[in-house]
């Protein structure tokens, strides 16, 4: 049972109008008229919380992109870890590589890659700095071991056409068939 405030029982009210104004009470501070309490406040998340929220593997580009592969007839490995940089689609028969690259985390040239955050820059230019290195390196040692890579941005997920024709024109026709009718 809800307990009244004592305030309004000395007051003169009784319980059933107190309940009227707890719940008006409540609607009003939905509506933003009045300060919601600070006990039902949700509280923000610390900066640790936000980071561990933040997934190195199933993305949702890269599960967009995925999809997107699967739909087409292709089939693949995923985070080889056999591979420099643990790629996020192989294709093992080809050689071939998908990596896909969140802008900010990367260091894109579009405007989300060009974000430098002002809390801490001490800390976050270098990090983001070593990103871009480890990148380069990763891209020279699957070179190296003679694989083919492609780059798909996440800002470039906004046009699904244009990134599917792409992976298609990189990876060639499904299934390892080809469309060139064979000459007798």
């Amino acid at each position: 049972m809800l307990e009244p405030d004592r305030r309004l029982v000395r007051a003169g009210f009784n319980l059933t109008d107190i309940l009227q104004f707890r719940s008006l009470g409540a609607a009003l501070s939905q509506e933003g008229i009045l300060p919601v309490p600070q006990s039902r406040r949700r509280a923000p998340l610390n900066l640790s919380e936000r980071m561990a929220k933040i997934r190195k593997t199933n993305t949702k580009p890269e599960l967009l992109v995925r999809r997107m592969l699967f739909a087409c007839g292709f089939r693949y490995r995923i985070h080889r870890r056999d591979l420099p940089g643990t790629p996020d689609i192989v294709f093992p028969s080809g050689k071939k590589v998908v990596l896909v690259h969140g802008c900010f985390w990367h260091r894109h040239h579009c405007q989300a890659g060009r974000k430098v955050p002002s809390a801490n820059p001490d800390y976050w230019h270098p990090k983001l700095e070593r990103n871009k290195m480890r990148d380069i390196k990763n891209l020279s040692e699957l070179k190296a071991l003679g694989w083919t890579t492609l780059i798909i941005w996440e800002c470039e997920l906004s046009d699904l056409q244009a990134v599917k024709r792409r992976l298609v024109s990189f990876l060639g026709p499904p299934g390892g068939k080809s469309t060139r009718t064979r000459r007798e």
